[in-house]
């Protein structure tokens, strides 16, 4: 018996190879694909939690524009070890992207902004917009307290209440005023609602 002892060719072996190579390819690319559209969904899911989250911690502070990071550390959300909040897509830590919550229709809705400002080992507080209402002196018995309206509300009217049954104050946003109370120990409320009577942004200040 003869035996054929031919082998392969080169043009054989350049064509087994281009096969090859392009099966690898297709299978790069659909692994690619399918990881891309995992961390896709992840990222999805990650900024429902912390929306859901930010409506939540608004609904049991008042405080309606504040870091991420606040969730963290007041246990609204879970973090890695190091507290950190990282997108899936491309590990970007975002503890110090800003969170606004307004009310709308009479629901929280969280809006999460698209940029960080770390600060050291947290985050820049001077970034934060002004509270609604703050604290600005004591003399005596009397505080004196400052309402800070967004630019959009400008013409609105806020009601400040208190945790003492005060009878609800409102003052127009137009100049920014300042209001002076006499108080013991106390939580002020400002609230700034729509024409349909729904809270649009509520904050709180506490005078010890």
């Amino acid at each position: 018996m003869i035996k054929n002892n031919k082998g392969f060719t080169l043009v054989e072996l350049i064509g087994v190879i281009v096969i090859i190579a392009i099966i690898m390819i297709l299978l790069i690319s659909s692994a690619t694909n399918i990881i891309n559209r995992t961390r896709a969904g992840a990222q999805e899911n990650l900024m429902v939690r912390i929306r859901a989250a930010a409506e939540n911690y608004a609904l049991d502070t008042n405080n309606t524009v504040f870091f991420i990071h606040e969730l963290v550390i007041n246990g609204y959300i879970d973090a890695e070890d190091d507290d950190g909040i990282y997108t899936p897509t491309d590990f970007e830590r975002i503890n110090c992207y800003i969170v606004e919550v307004n009310l709308v229709a009479g629901s929280y809705v969280a809006e999460i902004g698209n940029q960080a400002f770390p600060k050291g080992d947290g985050c820049d507080e001077s970034k934060l917009p002004p509270k609604l209402i703050e604290y600005v002196s004591r003399s005596g018995e009397h505080v004196t307290l400052k309402i800070n309206c967004p630019e959009k509300h400008s013409s609105a009217t806020v009601m400040i209440t208190s945790n003492r049954g005060m009878h609800p104050m409102n003052v127009s946003c137009d100049s920014n005023p300042t209001v002076v109370f006499r108080t013991p120990p106390t939580i002020y409320t400002a609230t700034i609602k729509d024409f349909t009577n729904d809270f649009i942004i509520s904050d709180s200040v506490i005078i010890n």
